[in-house]
């Protein structure tokens, strides 16, 4: 599967210093044999102000 993600980064964002996506599949209809895998969890995304 793939999935697509659009995030507009804050100030409270960059403040922190990194940002962590977390994507959780939530299959409606079928039966789900493993439900442990349905959530991934990124690496952190380190946050840096603009150059200039």
């Amino acid at each position: 599967m793939r999935f697509d993600l659009t995030h507009a980064f804050t100030a409270e964002d960059l403040a922190e210093g990194s940002v962590v996506f977390k994507a959780v599949a939530e299959p409606s209809g079928v039966r789900d044999a493993v439900v442990a895998d349905n959530a991934v969890i990124a690496p952190a995304t380190v946050m840096r102000p603009a150059a200039g």
